[in-house]
């Protein structure tokens, strides 16, 4: 009912937040109703940079639905040289090259977008397609492009935390297209975040099979049982996903995060290692860090550092190389110079990190320098005020600094923080002791299998 719906959305005016769904809507309705010349008309969404995105994708579209080809791809290459949300641009105009038999640049499209990130699943299965040359994808219809139109709106609901107002654009886009990916994701993701971890889960798993979504969802799905009391029945779903994935679908990076966290660092390590070693990979520096975080963590800091430095080598100046290979030398009281060299040049590009502002006090520390400690590891505790190891870092530092009351606070609050249980029978230690940091060493109770 393309006129009725042109006509309701026209004919009065819109209050504030729902002015930017509607002028977002109107173009679909239009194009649904047969006013091309509407429908390509854009969109006055005002400021909204979400909007405005969402505006210009869907004109997109609606432009190649009237015909006009090179304004359409224009508008497709303008994105994406500014932004890709989702990857959304990246499928949208390689479909566009699809349709037009240009598959030598769809599959370069694709591979730009994945070479931005290589454990990303997005585009293995659209360039599958653009290579075989068979089939051409479809053109959005009325209903999907108002269902892509109302995901926009809901995304900036998320942002803003109206998640009321996220939930009820979600289920509206997925009243007009059931099986839209994207809304399905951030449906489960709304929920997961309201503590319906049985609702985020359903809406994961109506991710169909064949989506570009899917091993994301599925992979989200185990993170939810993970973080709502089965970590269990977690690591078995990301298991069996990792089994059945590709290498390049990210699915045995998720089942290595969660063995790490496990404290099954020598697990965690070997499944790493399979996607390192696979032919079909690309040379990732996330790759190296990962498996150098599992290492460190389990004891085996040659290896960390090595594959540190194999990071390196892909990336130079990545931050988080950068970070924990200085730290892995600064925990140790090894090369502290060298060390806080490479922890300056992380912060000064990640100045948000609280890691790296961690990293950088207790460089400090390892120093001597008890003052600049203290702020560094303040800030650092600013950032993330939830990590327990970066509390109990600024209360050795409040103790060496003579402030022993805060000291003992902070090392209180680190144990609120669930921290490992090495990092508690530390702190619990420095409490007990009159010694505070000098108190001899404590042993943690003894890990217990997932």
């Amino acid at each position: 009912h393309g006129d009725d719906a042109y006509t309701l959305l026209t004919s009065r005016d819109v209050s504030l937040p729902h002015r930017g769904g509607v002028a977002l809507l109107v173009p679909w309705a239009a194009a649904a109703a047969g006013r091309a010349a509407v429908s390509t008309t854009a969109p006055d969404v005002g400021g909204d940079a979400v909007a405005q995105y969402y505006g210009q994708l869907g004109q997109a579209h609606l432009l190649e639905r009237a015909g006009r080809m090179s304004a359409a791809e224009e508008i497709y290459r303008a994105l994406l040289a500014q932004v890709d949300v989702d990857g959304l641009v990246t499928q949208g105009l390689g479909a566009f090259l699809e349709r037009r038999g240009r598959w030598s640049e769809a599959v370069a499209a694709y591979d730009a977008a994945s070479a931005a990130n290589p454990v990303d699943p997005q585009f293995v299965s659209a360039r599958t397609r653009a290579m075989a040359h068979r089939i051409r994808p479809p053109m959005l219809t009325a209903l999907q492009g108002g269902a892509q139109a109302l995901v926009g709106p809901a995304q900036g609901f998320i942002v803003t935390r109206r998640n009321d107002l996220a939930l009820s654009y979600l289920q509206l886009a997925l009243r007009l297209d059931p099986q839209r990916p994207d809304a399905l994701v951030l449906l489960g993701d709304v929920l997961n975040a309201q503590g319906d971890g049985e609702g985020a889960r359903s809406a994961y798993g109506r991710v169909q099979s064949g989506s570009a979504q899917f091993f994301i969802a599925r992979s989200k799905m185990a993170w939810s049982f993970f973080h709502t009391g089965d970590p269990a029945r977690g690591i078995t779903e990301a298991r069996g996903l990792a089994a059945a994935a590709p290498v390049s679908s990210g699915a045995s990076l998720t089942l290595a995060e969660m063995l790490r966290m496990q404290g099954r660092y020598d697990e965690a390590a070997q499944v790493i290692t399979r996607v390192i070693d696979d032919p079909s990979a690309r040379r990732d520096w996330r790759l190296f860090y990962m498996r150098a975080n599992a290492q460190d963590q389990g004891g085996r800091v040659a290896d960390a550092q090595a594959d540190l430095q194999r990071g390196l080598e892909i990336s130079p100046q990545q931050p988080e190389l950068l970070n924990l290979l200085a730290y892995t030398w600064i925990e140790r009281g090894e090369r502290l110079d060298e060390a806080m060299a490479m922890v300056r040049a992380a912060a000064a590009a990640s100045p948000q990190s609280g890691q790296i502002q961690d990293s950088l006090g207790w460089g400090h520390y390892r120093q001597g320098d008890f003052a600049n400690a203290v702020e560094a590891l303040e800030r650092a505790a600013s950032l993330e005020p939830a990590n327990a190891r970066i509390n109990d870092h600024l209360g050795d530092a409040y103790w060496r600094a003579g402030r022993r009351v805060e000291a003992v606070f902070q090392w209180r609050r680190a144990l609120s923080l669930q921290p490992t249980a090495t990092l508690r029978a530390a702190v619990e230690g420095k409490i007990a002791s009159p010694l505070g940091p000098d108190a001899p060493p404590v042993s943690a109770p003894a890990a217990t299998a997932s």
